[in-house]
């Protein structure tokens, strides 16, 4: 397994033990999730900024997007 595999596998695993552990207020203005830090991220579901599942979703549709160009 690759570095970048194995740092997608990771980011993936946490996003979702974050999404089983926090919820959230209904996904505003949240795009700009590419550049945030996991800590930030954090702290936008623990505001209830944004939804743990959404911010899944959204990562999940962006690799299902670029996994092909990347891989």
């Amino acid at each position: 397994m690759t570095f970048f595999k194995k740092v997608l596998h990771l980011s993936v695993i946490t996003i979702l033990i974050i999404a089983l552990f926090c919820c959230g207020k209904p996904v505003q203005n949240i795009y700009p999730v590419y550049f945030k830090s996991a800590t930030e991220l954090t702290s936008a579901i623990q505001r209830g900024e944004i939804k743990s599942l959404d911010l899944l979703n959204i990562y999940l549709d962006r690799i299902q997007r670029y996994n092909k160009d990347i891989n």
